[in-house]
């Protein structure tokens, strides 16, 4: 069932205007109060728009999904963006990638915690 949701799960990222695409690896998940697992989910992270930082791309097994990107801080980043899952948020420091996934169908969350590294 757990990777069932991960397969749902569309995320995004963001970094700078002409950035090399991002690819995301995440080793961790966690489902709602049970324990931690190990994963091997990732997907890619492309910038589109070289005039706009803000507007990603994500793609993964599932499809293309939109994202809209915000600073965080002084050395990270936000992203926030609704999948075929539900709402959901990516935070990244550094190669440190954290992200958060909410049923949008009923109160159920996944996290996942992984990096996020430049592909050139």
């Amino acid at each position: 069932m757990k990777r069932g949701l991960l397969l749902a799960l569309a995320t995004c990222a963001a970094g700078s205007a002409l950035a090399e695409p991002l690819e995301c690896s995440f080793t961790t998940e966690c489902y709602e109060a049970e324990g931690c697992h190990d994963t091997d989910y990732g997907f890619m992270v492309w910038f589109p728009s070289e005039t706009n930082a803000q507007v990603v791309t994500i793609t993964d097994q599932t499809g293309d999904y939109p994202g809209q990107a915000e600073p965080l801080g002084t050395e990270g980043r936000v992203i926030r963006f609704v999948s075929g899952f539900g709402p959901s948020m990516l935070t990244l420091h550094g190669t440190a990638a954290r992200l958060s996934a909410h049923s949008g169908s009923e109160a159920m969350m996944v996290t996942y915690a992984g990096t996020c590294r430049e592909v050139e």
